[in-house]
């Protein structure tokens, strides 16, 4: 990074934002041996699966009450979806009680139609709820082309990791959260009061990719499609982004890519592509606000007008 010049909207120079780094919480690298044992359904001791408990994994039949049931079952730590199965979820699942871990093995979760990244009807969700872990991972599910929602509602550390999972329902859980490797959004932080550490995110929607309400977040390695903002920082939230390629594959005009409002935001490592069909970039790399005052850091002003290498938004600069 010699001789590039941290600043804000108006010029002025800053440094980053220093975002303590925090590892997710390990996790056991068995789930091959869950995954090989998922043609009979029989899985490790601590482990149970919903068709012992009554699901139909067609994709037709709702599968809510028995994924329910096994999640509840007290005797068990762990929940696995057998490998090349397809559940329908169109009620609420909660995460509560005993269990820690949701696996999905690459089996498919369904839960309503989608169409262009928009939900035609209404699906499931899964709710990760107060329980007796200190830390729930949920890893490996496939929920793409499904409107089936996550949401994190819970004091709890929770674990995303290596899901495509479009529907984020609104984070307002208090306790320490983790994405790694995960495909989605929107992502909506609403608790002033939480930490999320991101690796790996890949937000392709059709709505403002991640809205940071008062969270603290710090991402490393972000990749986005299609337009709107990518990141809104505001309500005094702190984001870091430690690297992103911002693909643009619409060609509607997209006027701001991060939005920061009376919060601290240090954005590093950003280039924007264009696909070469026609495909329009930002205008606005940076739009900063504070105290009601406004300021643009437009594209034309950044480097070959498509790299942004450092930029940083402190409300004590």
């Amino acid at each position: 990074m010699r001789g590039l010049r941290a600043c804000d909207a108006r010029g002025r120079a800053g440094r980053s934002l220093h975002r303590s780094v925090q590892p997710a919480p390990q996790r056991r690298r068995r789930s091959h041996g869950v995954l090989a044992e998922s043609a009979g359904h029989t899985g490790p001791p601590h482990s149970r699966n919903p068709i012992n408990y009554g699901a139909v994994p067609n994709g037709k039949a709702d599968d809510t009450k028995a994924i329910q049931k096994a999640i509840d079952d007290p005797s068990k730590t762990t929940v696995y979806f057998p490998a090349g199965k397809t559940f329908a979820i169109e009620g609420e699942v909660f995460l509560r009680g005993n269990i820690r871990r949701l696996i999905g093995c690459e089996a498919a979760v369904k839960g309503g139609a989608y169409a262009r990244g928009r939900v035609e009807r209404k699906g499931g969700a899964v709710v990760v709820g107060d329980g007796s872990a200190p830390v729930v991972i949920i890893e490996r599910m496939d929920v793409m082309y499904s409107s089936v929602e996550f949401r994190n509602e819970t004091s709890r550390t929770v674990v995303l990791s290596s899901c495509t999972w479009p529907v984020q329902g609104p984070s307002t859980g208090s306790g320490d959260y983790f994405l790694e490797d995960v495909v989605g959004g929107p992502f909506v932080f609403d608790n002033p009061k939480q930490n999320i550490w991101a690796r790996q995110l890949n937000t392709e929607c059709w709505d403002d990719n991640i809205l940071n309400h008062g969270a603290t977040l710090w991402i490393l390695g972000l990749k986005t499609e299609k337009q709107k903002i990518k990141i809104l920082t505001d309500k005094g939230g702190k984001t870091e982004l430690l690297g992103a390629h911002i693909y643009c594959t619409n060609p509607s005009p997209k006027p701001v890519l991060f939005d920061v409002a009376d919060s601290a935001a240090t954005f590093i490592g950003v280039r924007e592509t264009c696909w070469p069909g026609g495909d329009k970039p930002y205008d606005v790399y940076v739009r900063e606000t504070r105290g009601g005052e406004t300021r643009n850091l437009n594209r034309t002003e950044c480097p070959g007008n498509k790299h942004l290498p450092f930029f940083v938004s402190r409300p004590n600069l």
